[in-house]
This record gives structure tokens, C-alpha cells and sequence, in this order.
């Protein structure tokens, strides 16, 4: 099933949130290339935004000065997660903030400098549409320190790690109560290695046409349309060159532990 009624799992990636300094422009943008239908909050939210597909919301947006895509995930206990998160060595960037009174939201970074968002469901359990497309059906983790980080989320989720590393590259599956949740990896070798990050993926029957659509719409492709073990994909950049990528997957492995 790709539709949700029920509270996401501890530790699952349930909800993805794009900060733009400009997020009606952002609103359209998506629009345009993934069929959202994005709401404006009411007063009081702060300018947020939810994006919905098939009436099911699957995304939001939020003004904010620095352009880029959030992967929460999901908390029965905001303070008890919170707590784990600093013991094992991360820290705290936004302390815990009520979203439209149907959700407690905080963003931390782990002990490779990633940033991830810890979302706490009230009646918005995050996303209820994953896994078709316009919907976000993969989270991935490419970390500096692959080793240091698999210990930071093991240690504060409980994750375990389904190994698929080769002999060029180290990779996980991350694993809750025997579903596969995401994944994580490293950070290939360069003279210029992007930093921690966790990386966003929205399902798309047509990655190529989707990456063709996003350049003509103001966007950027930084990884051309590739086939994967995953599926055939693309990395691609928004208007504030924000990344996210776009995955065609017939045979997912649950990637959202449904």
C-alpha cells in the first residue's frame, strides 16, 4: 500500500520538508515537475506550506534563508530521542517547535555533520502518500565517515545494517524490525567531497523525462539519468539549487518500512 493512516515507526523516514527563501516560487516549481498541489497554511503558520498528490499530503515547505531538502524521521519520544541524539554525540540545531498543531518538529545533526529532521506526529503523521510517483519513496544518508555514522544511528534509532557494500563503495540498507527503512553510504573519494548530507528521493515513472522537465523549468541536472541497483535515477538541483533526486523503481524494497 502507498497510502498511510497510521503513525510512522520509530526511526522511519516519514516526512521531507524544503526550506526556500522564496517558497511560492519553490511551490510552483515542484508543481510543475512533480504534480503537487501545494496549500497554503493558515494564518499563523509562518508562511508553511503543504504539497499534496492525490488529496494525501506528501511534503511541505517553509520559508527559510538557506535553500534545501529535510528527511525526518519519526519519534514516539521527542525528548527521549533528543536526549539519545546528544549522549552519542550529535547536537541539537532546532529545539522542538509545534508545526500547525498536528506535529512536534526539531532538526539535528549527527556526529558527521549531516542534518535530519525528528518529527513527532499529534494528528499530521507526515507523509500519507509514498512510493508513487510525485511522492518521496527513498531516504539516503551519504556520510563522510561511514563507520561513525552507522554507530550515531544505531545508537539513537536502533538501526540495524543490511551490508550491499562493493569494492569501490561502502553501503547499507538500513533496517527497523526487519523493514527496510533507507540507506546509507559514503561519500566517495575527490579532491572536493560533498559533505554529510541525507538525500531525498521522489518516485517518477519517467526519470529522464523528469530531469529534461526540471532543467527546462529553471532547475539543474547534477547527476544525469543513470541506471542503479535501485532503479534508474537522477540527481537533480531546484531554482535555489537545493538537491533531491528522482527514482523509477518497479521493486522498491519497502524503502518507507511499509
Amino acid at each position: 500500500m502507498s497510502e498511510r493512516t497510521e503513525p510512522w515507526p520509530s526511526g522511519t523516514p516519514c516526512w521531507v520538508e524544503l526550506a526556500s527563501s522564496d517558497p511560492a516560487a519553490g511551490a510552483a516549481f515542484y508543481r510543475d515537475l512533480l504534480g503537487w498541489d501545494v496549500r497554503e497554511g493558515p494564518a499563523g503558520s509562518g508562511g508553511y506550506r503543504l504539497a499534496f498528490r492525490r488529496g494525501q499530503v506528501v511534503a511541505g515547505i517553509r520559508p527559510g534563508a538557506s535553500a534545501g531538502w529535510t528527511v525526518y524521521l519519526a519519534s514516539d519520544d521527542m525528548r527521549a530521542t533528543l536526549h539519545a541524539v546528544v549522549t552519542v554525540g550529535g547536537r541539537v540545531l532546532t529545539p522542538p517547535t509545534a508545526l500547525l498543531g498536528e506535529a512536534v518538529m526539531a532538526v539535528a545533526e549527527d556526529t558527521t555533520g549531516a542534518a535530519f529532521g525528528v518529527w513527532q506526529p499529534l494528528d499530521l503523521i507526515g507523509a500519507r502518500l509514498v512510493n508513487e510517483p510525485g511522492a518521496f519513496c527513498w531516504s539516503e544518508l551519504m556520510t563522510s565517515d561511514y563507520e561513525l555514522a552507522r554507530a550515531f544511528y544505531g545508537g539513537v534509532f536502533g538501526f540495524e545494517y543490511d551490508d550491499h557494500s562493493a569494492s569501490t563503495h561502502a553501503y547499507s540498507m538500513l533496517r527497523l524490525d526487519a523493514a527496510t527503512v533507507g540507506g546509507i553510504g559514503a561519500v566517495g573519494p575527490g579532491p572536493s567531497p560533498d559533505p554529510s548530507h541525507w538525500l531525498t528521493y521522489f518516485s517518477a515513472e519517467d526519470v529522464d523525462g523528469v530531469a529534461w522537465r526540471a532543467a527546462g523549468l529553471g532547475g539543474h541536472v547534477r547527476v544525469a539519468p543513470t541506471d542503479t541497483p535501485l532503479g534508474r535515477m537522477a540527481v537533480l538541483q531546484g531554482l535555489e539549487r537545493e538537491h533531491f533526486a528522482v527514482l523509477q523503481a518497479d521493486d522498491l524494497p519497502r524503502p518507507t518500512g511499509e
